[in-house]
């Protein structure tokens, strides 16, 4: 029985050693010494001194794979080459000290395996606020592009992690983007040499949340633009008429404009009313069939002495007038006398008179030598009756636009002897032209 039991505790111990022996480790893991570190630093976790124990050249005993991993510790961290002997990541924010654990685990050709661990420590560092530089001021023109600038805002512990620019004065500008270091805008316009201010404010945040502000003012300047002149739109107008000019839709985008100055640059000489107003007159002078053309060039000033010039044009049309009729001054005569009616002196105004024309209107009838020319003459009938015997006549002047215009005359017809019986007795003889002495006496 003795026999058996030694029998069976030595094949137990064989067994045993076989087991050890397939089942031995020859390597160990090292996964480095514990480290303290501040946030922000780069850390590394270093396993190369992970050796096999025994120094054969067995490829079974030589390190497959490592792996690293975090295992305990608040907050999680992303490795950097955790397959591989040395690992890496940055220690994070943290509000208190952390302390971080980490695990490498090696395995071998031949399927067995070891692990190492180590410790990271993470000091809370505290975070100093960020400064906040919004740039030096500007001075710019009107209607150009601003950049502004926060670049040489500064943090010294982890940088800058946001910009956000605010306009707090002036008027409304459109910033590109305003959480950028850099946005820019355009200036707005303003009037005449006038300037305007326009303030920004910088706020800048660190990673921790501490923030900062800081200003800057831009200050813009206007630029005088020139005035625009308008003399006004061309005119047709009739001769004798009173002409306005008109340069009141001139205008200046800055000050407005202070002084017009009118000059007439072609056409008859003409008299302005007054050449440095708004609106000066003249009037139109008397023109031939043709018409004339007067050109008017207006000049206007603004307050800072710049100038725009602008002409307009007056085209003066000729009026037809009518013609004036004149038949000649009431004529008394004896009978059987040679009358000559006269109308020389009818006239006209513009292109002069075309055709005359004689009418008898009243009185006993007479024929007339021609009652087309300007002068016509007849014979002045007898009469048996005593007492003068008026005869009218007419005149009708055309000139060449077909305007008429007509005048009469009065004739008186007598007989001397017939009013006067004593004369023939005594032999006495008067003729026409005495007698229409007498009688105008």
């Amino acid at each position: 029985m003795q026999a058996k039991t030694s029998f069976f505790v030595a094949m137990f111990f064989i067994l045993f050693l076989q087991t050890v022996a397939a089942s031995r480790v020859f390597a160990d893991a090292d996964a480095g010494p514990d480290q303290t570190v501040n946030e922000g630093d780069t850390v590394y976790l270093d396993g190369s001194g992970s050796t096999p124990e025994d120094d054969d050249d067995d490829d079974e005993d030589k390190i497959n794979s490592y792996l690293w991993e975090q295992v305990k510790g608040k907050p999680k961290v992303a490795l950097t080459g955790a397959d591989q002997p040395i690992a890496s990541f940055i220690a994070p924010q943290v509000s208190r000290d952390r302390r971080l654990t980490f695990k490498l685990t090696i395995r071998f050709a031949s399927g067995s395996k070891d692990t190492d661990e180590t410790k990271v420590k993470v000091l809370d560092k505290k975070n100093d606020s960020p400064t906040a530089d919004a740039g030096p001021d500007q001075n710019v023109n009107e209607e150009t592009t601003v950049t502004l600038d926060g670049s040489n805002s500064s943090d010294p512990d982890d940088g800058i992690k946001s910009y956000l620019w605010k306009q707090i004065t002036g008027p409304s500008v459109n910033l590109s983007d305003p959480q950028t270091a850099q946005p820019t805008f355009t200036s707005p316009g303003v009037a005449g040499n006038k300037s305007i201010s326009l303030t920004f404010e910088l706020t800048v945040t660190d990673f921790g949340g501490l923030l900062d502000t800081d200003t800057t003012v831009v200050n813009v300047t206007g630029e005088n633009d020139p005035p625009t002149a308008d003399a006004g739109p061309d005119q047709n107008v009739d001769e004798e008429t009173t002409v306005t000019l008109d340069g009141s839709n001139s205008s200046d985008p800055d000050d407005g404009i202070a002084l017009y100055q009118w000059k007439q640059i072609a056409g008859q000489s003409v008299s302005l009313s007054n050449p440095q107003s708004v609106q000066p007159t003249f009037l139109a002078p008397n023109v031939g069939t043709d018409g004339v053309s007067f050109i008017f060039e207006l000049t206007v000033t603004d307050f800072s002495s710049l100038q725009s010039t602008d002409t307009t044009i007056v085209n003066v049309i000729w009026l037809n007038d009518p013609p004036s009729a004149n038949a000649g001054v009431d004529q008394a005569v004896l009978e059987k006398s040679t009358v000559t009616l006269d109308g020389s002196n009818s006239s006209d105004p513009d292109d002069g008179i075309a055709l005359y024309q004689w009418k008898q209107i009243a009185g006993q009838s007479v024929t007339l030598s021609d009652p087309t020319d300007y002068q016509t003459t007849f014979e002045a009938p007898s009469f048996d009756d005593i007492g003068d015997k008026p005869l009218i006549f007419e005149l009708i002047v055309t000139e060449e636009g077909g305007l008429q215009s007509s005048d009469s005359t009065n004739v008186t017809v007598s007989n001397f002897e017939k009013d006067n019986p004593g004369a023939s007795g005594g032999g006495c003889f008067i003729d026409s032209a005495a007698y229409g002495f007498l009688v105008a006496q």
